[in-house]
């Protein structure tokens, strides 16, 4: 039986209002955030993300492939090696640390 339209309703409102109190939070306090879906891949980054990193907010899609091609290249290894520890369930939480190079290339 499909669920009651009112309870997605609220619950896609209950979304929207958090979205937008992380999104002015983030912003306030000049937070980058990230997130990308183990199961399917899918890849968010914030404006502040994008403008930290000197490019304008939703200049190029998000995806795995991005955020690895912009890791400094020593970074690589490890943080793979963290995400597949993730994906291969022998952690339960993503932890590392890893250096982006900004829109100069630096």
């Amino acid at each position: 039986m499909p669920e009651d339209p009112k309870k997605l309703l609220n619950s896609s409102m209950l979304s929207d209002h958090t979205e937008m109190l992380i999104t002015a939070a983030t912003e306030a306090a000049n937070v980058a955030l990230w997130s990308i879906c183990p199961k399917t891949g899918e890849t968010w980054f914030s404006d502040v993300w994008y403008t930290i990193l000197g490019y304008k907010p939703g200049a190029f899609e998000p995806s795995f492939q991005v955020f690895i091609d912009m890791m400094h290249p020593e970074d690589h290894t490890p943080t793979i090696a963290a995400y597949n520890d993730l994906i291969d369930g022998r952690v339960s939480v993503y932890s590392a640390d890893f250096r982006l190079r900004d829109a100069s290339g630096e």
